[in-house]
């Protein structure tokens, strides 16, 4: 006999139909087997009828078949669109970059608070505030990059881009990277002064012998990002006001140790070299 099945609950759903089916003609003594002796009743029946039941559960899903899908039940689900942030139409006007960098030199102040042990180094010491600012006034966006190294693991450095050339002034941005914590200020590092962006997500060791670390600054568009050896690590979207033009600085706070400061390079917007 060939039982239109397949899977195996469906075998045994069939065989406990069957066997049910008998059961309850039995019971009801609607047919009798010679050979098969089954006590007449409703007990049997009964029986009879749970295994046809349970029989026809087991049997109903390979029975029907599946309904083929049709091209109206296909529902194709598309991403929604991103609704468009409104600050997000100024990184279209990110200046390109020249892809040619250059040296960028410091004048150090006089006196004993800044050395130049070679050419393109600078390091400064003391316990006050100094700047050592670039040669150059920077115009737009820009990339900036130089190596930094300390006598104290626990130093520190700090780029001032936009500045007077004095000090800290409105509208300079301050690039700040410790240890074990890196920011991004705004006008001063002290009380008049905005915090833009902080983590504590890098552990730096200044004070590794024999190797510096590379400190990158980068303002396209709207954001400012400080990397250190490489890694972007702090980022902020800076005010639509802002003046963009200005000297860059090398900067020592009184409470960091000794810092040098070797191999700065720049690049500046296309046409604004």
């Amino acid at each position: 006999m060939d039982i239109p099945v397949d899977s195996p609950l469906a075998y045994i759903g069939f065989l406990l139909l069957m066997v049910g089916g008998f059961m309850v003609l039995a019971g009801l003594d609607v047919i009798t087997v010679q050979q098969v002796s089954v006590q007449k009743g409703t007990r049997t029946w009964v029986i009879g009828l749970v295994f046809a039941v349970v029989g026809l559960v087991l049997l109903v899903p390979e029975l029907i078949p599946a309904r083929e899908t049709s091209p109206a039940d296909t529902v194709t689900e598309t991403a929604p669109t991103p609704q468009a942030d409104p600050t997000d139409a100024q990184t279209t006007e990110v200046a390109e970059l020249s892809a040619d960098w250059r040296s960028a030199t410091f004048a150090v102040p006089g006196g004993s608070l800044w050395t130049k042990p070679g050419d393109g180094i600078y390091t400064a010491t003391g316990a006050v505030d100094t700047f050592a600012w670039s040669d150059e006034t920077i115009d737009g966006d820009l990339e900036f990059l130089v190596d930094v190294s300390s006598t104290s693991r626990t130093g520190g450095a700090n780029i001032v881009i936009y500045g007077d050339g004095k000090g800290f002034s409105p509208g300079c941005l301050i690039f700040c990277v410790a240890n074990d914590y890196q920011w991004i200020m705004k006008d001063s590092v002290y009380n008049t002064g905005t915090y833009l962006g902080e983590t504590s997500a890098m552990s730096i060791d200044f004070g590794e012998q024999a190797k510096a670390h590379t400190i990158g600054v980068r303002i396209a568009g709207p954001m400012a990002v400080l990397s250190v050896d490489g890694t972007d690590v702090v980022s902020a979207r800076l005010d639509d006001g802002l003046a963009r033009t200005g000297k860059i600085g090398l900067y020592k706070h009184s409470g960091n140790p000794d810092v040098t400061f070797s191999n700065a390079h720049v690049r500046t917007a296309v046409g604004s070299e």
